[in-house]
């Protein structure tokens, strides 16, 4: 194998993983394999780690991205109870809706409610001031609250 890093996809890596967990060691040859897979791993690892590195050039465009990133999340967008909305681009911060999906504003509320998630989650103390609503795949609404700025109007996909 060479040294470089392979470009490895967060699925691929994950499916790995779990295949690796999954094996079990009964010969020598499956010893072989095992170890391939642990080294593909690894080097996957550093592939994703090294993302960032790859996607901006220098600290100026992480600052540039960052401060991009915050008006963004800033900036009021006016939606009422009932508009289809979608998340602003690079603000998802749940599984749930994916980016371009569309989801219904069921409610805007005067207080936000806080999240008590642990304080080392993106949902520490965020104001959920939203009730968003939208279509799982057995064709059922599903609602939960979010912080309104990191919605948008929906813009199709």
């Amino acid at each position: 194998m060479s040294d470089e890093t392979p470009e490895i996809s967060a699925a691929l890596l994950r499916k790995l993983t779990a295949r690796a967990r999954q094996r079990k060691v009964d010969t020598d040859d499956d010893d072989i394999d095992i170890d391939i897979e642990r080294d593909l791993l690894r080097r996957g690892r550093r592939a994703m780690r090294s993302q960032t590195e790859r996607t901006f050039q220098s600290r100026e465009d992480i600052i540039e991205r960052l401060r991009g990133m915050r008006e963004l999340l800033v900036s009021h967008v006016d939606y009422t109870k009932g508009d289809i909305v979608q998340w602003k681009d690079g603000l998802r911060n749940r599984a749930y809706p994916a980016y371009g999906e569309p989801v219904i504003v069921i409610s805007l509320l005067e207080s936000p409610v806080f999240g008590s998630d642990d304080s080392g989650t993106p949902q520490f103390r965020e104001p959920l001031d939203a009730i968003l609503g939208w279509i799982d795949d057995d064709g059922d609404m599903i609602c939960f609250h979010y912080d309104r700025r990191r919605f948008r109007k929906f813009m199709g996909s």
